[in-house]
């Protein structure tokens, strides 16, 4: 029998969204929720999308 050990962590991506295109600007890997939500906030602005995805 084996046994795997998942580990969550949480990935943010924040993009600059702009007319003519977008692109990634910054993307990260936090280990809690919490950590993934205070960076999002340090980020957004009117012109940034932040996105938090559960890996």
């Amino acid at each position: 029998m084996m046994i795997v050990a998942v580990k969550t962590f949480y990935k943010v991506i924040a993009v600059n969204i702009d007319v003519f295109e977008s692109h990634i600007i910054d993307e990260r890997h936090f280990a809690s929720r919490e950590e993934a939500e205070a960076y999002k906030e340090s980020v957004e602005s009117d012109n940034t999308a932040v996105i938090i995805v559960r890996m």
